[in-house]
């Protein structure tokens, strides 16, 4: 059997890495962070590191675990220091996330405002269409009361001209009636 590329160790200190990084950690991120190896080992590694995590309860930090004096004084000579440097570390983290937030804030708000205004200049746009539209419809409605009135006017035309052809051609009846042949 081939001997392993990445140790357990390293797929489990690159698959922390990535959860660190708030990132996705499955067996092909831990495959790509680490440059290669074999995907069902590295999710068989992961999976029961994380499957013997889950079983083991969470302890207390160290750092946050009041220190006697009277046990271990180089400790508690330490501890002080340490605890203002976590403390100056979670300010600057904290500074941080600020920051981002407000980057993040400002950024969105940026966008909010471009598409608001796309959407302002796409409103006015089919505000235009739809103005052009109606007026050319007014004219068209017009045009077909026109012509509706030209046809009624020309039928009556025709009805008058049919009623003189008419009395006409009694007329003519009429006179040849009258007149001996």
């Amino acid at each position: 059997m081939r001997k392993a590329k990445y140790t357990d160790e390293d797929i489990i200190a690159t698959g922390k890495l990535l959860q660190g990084e708030g990132k996705e950690v499955n067996a092909n991120a831990i495959k790509l962070r680490l440059g290669g190896g074999k995907a069902t080992r590295i999710g068989g590694v992961w999976n029961a590191y994380l499957a013997n995590n889950a079983a083991v309860p969470s302890q207390e930090s160290p750092l946050k675990k009041p220190i006697d004096p009277d046990e271990n004084k180089f400790a508690f000579q330490v501890a002080l220091p340490i605890k203002n440097a976590a403390s100056k570390v979670e300010g600057v983290f904290e500074q941080l996330l600020d920051q981002m937030s407000e980057k993040a804030e400002s950024r969105l708000e940026q966008l909010l405002e471009r598409e608001e205004e796309r959407h302002r200049q796409e409103e006015a746009e089919l505000t235009g269409q739809l103005q052009s539209t109606e007026r050319r419809l007014e004219r068209e409605e017009k045009g077909q009361r026109e012509t509706l009135q030209q046809l009624m006017a020309a039928n009556k035309k025709i009805e008058s001209l049919e009623a003189s052809i008419e009395s006409m051609s009694k007329q003519i009846d009429k006179l040849k009636e009258r007149k001996p042949t």
